[in-house]
């Protein structure tokens, strides 16, 4: 078995060096909010693999590139800046914040340049009518030479093992290895959650004059994140004859069917950022409405609601945010049936609304970072001044926490893709 050692020179790393503020760069500095938590991993790096990031060009496998590959543009604060090594004097000021800083995270340019590396292997896919641009292999050294200095200042000290391998004489490297990595799903939500938050923000609430919808109307219209809000109703009402100041963000849209959306109903929710669906039918109506109806408003009505929304973004970059009401004792399999469903006749109904979250959540995992879905299960939701009610095994919580809760995780990105009652309670309160 031979070794070859190849030797090569890198270019020396220039500091950022202003003599007249005593600024000096050195190891970049973990910033608010991306200081994402780090976790064991286990790098399986075999020479096959099933990885989508391997296969030949698809538009699937674009969708998985474009997911990782988003370049937005965040604010920091000034002493950011000087923590990074550079002046403030000569760094953009945010068009939306004054007192902030224009910045990027490096690893999204790194990732991009990885990206045109990989679309530079497959010129018949991506440039069937050749490259006209001077500047195009220009790019691409520049990015080899990026990923080169990258790679060498991080010099990567985890060891590669030999194993011996049936059949063959010598000793084979084992490529995977363990490693303590960044949570890079966290990093891709906070920085997807800045963008929300320093662009405008439209936000969809399905089923706005519901007890919680209309509550979450009212908060959206005085949070200053949410730059526009669109309440998606059945029928036409009339809006409260006066709204304050920030009653010209809301904008009124009638539906009246939520399996098919009409032309008009489509222009209006073209680009949303996220939306919030509460339209369901609760327990106490059920014996009204019959079961195929039921799963048509408590189930159809939703999954509909995503796919159409994710279909009408045409010129957004982040993620759309799509988060289903559902309710606290609903199962996602028969076998997580709780007792209260049983003993109530309402376990057809459970499953129903179980199913529902399933689809929700599997259609934001299957949408390659176009689409973060979120479940919330509240337990008995209480309107404040009103005497709190309460079912024995169900928990509950204020309409104002709830709302709290659901505009704060529109707005700052999902901790999780499934809410407790408890979550939503310590969420809200806080918010």
């Amino acid at each position: 078995m031979s070794i070859i050692f190849l030797t090569y020179s890198v270019g020396a790393r220039r500091t950022y060096n202003n003599t007249s503020s005593g600024f000096e760069s050195h190891i970049a500095p973990v910033v608010e909010p991306f200081a994402t938590p780090t976790e064991h991993i286990f790098i399986d790096n075999e020479l096959f693999g099933n990885s989508i990031f391997r296969e030949l060009p698809s538009p699937e496998v674009d969708a998985a590139w474009a997911a990782i590959t988003r370049m937005g543009v965040t604010a920091v604060t000034k002493s950011d800046i000087v923590r990074a090594g550079k002046d403030p004097a000569y760094v953009v000021k945010h068009p939306k914040d004054p007192d902030a800083y224009m910045v990027m995270i490096n690893v999204n340019h790194q990732l991009h340049c990885l990206n045109s590396i990989r679309k530079a292997m497959h010129p018949d896919y991506y440039y069937p009518d050749g490259v006209d641009s001077p500047l195009y292999h220009d790019h691409l050294y520049h990015c080899v030479h990026l990923i080169l200095q990258v790679l060498t200042c991080n010099s990567d000290l985890d060891l590669v093992t030999f194993n011996w391998v049936e059949q063959i004489d010598t000793p084979q490297p084992d490529f995977s290895v363990n490693k303590v990595c960044r949570n890079f799903e966290r990093l891709k939500s906070a920085q997807d959650a800045e963008w929300m938050r320093l662009e405008d923000l439209m936000l969809v609430i399905g089923g706005s004059t519901g007890f919680v919808g209309a509550e979450l109307v009212r908060q959206g219209l005085d949070n200053p994140a949410i730059t526009s809000l669109v309440a998606l109703r059945r029928r036409e009402i009339t809006d409260p004859p006066e709204p304050g100041p920030s009653g010209t963000k809301l904008r009124s849209v009638v539906c009246d069917n939520f399996e098919i959306y009409s032309d008009g109903v489509k222009k209006e929710l073209e680009d949303v950022d996220a939306c919030i669906w509460t339209i369901a039918v609760t327990p106490s109506k059920l014996k009204t409405i019959p079961f195929e109806e039921t799963c048509k408003i408590c189930r159809d009505y939703a999954t509909t609601a995503i796919q159409t929304l994710d279909a009408l973004r045409h010129q957004k970059d982040g993620p759309l945010r799509f988060i289903y009401m559902s309710g606290h004792f609903a199962p996602r399999s028969q076998s997580e049936v709780p007792k209260e469903l049983r003993d109530h006749g309402l376990i057809d109904y459970g499953l129903l609304r179980g199913e529902a979250e399933t689809q929700i959540l599997a259609y934001g995992e299957q949408s390659n970072g176009a689409v973060q879905s979120c479940v919330v299960k509240p337990g008995l939701i209480n309107a404040p001044g009103k005497e709190k009610r309460s079912i024995p095994g169900l928990p509950s919580i204020d309409l104002l926490d709830i709302s709290a809760a659901l505009l704060d995780q529109i707005v700052n990105g999902f901790e999780k893709d499934t809410l407790s009652n408890a979550d939503m309670i310590r969420i809200g309160q806080k918010a």
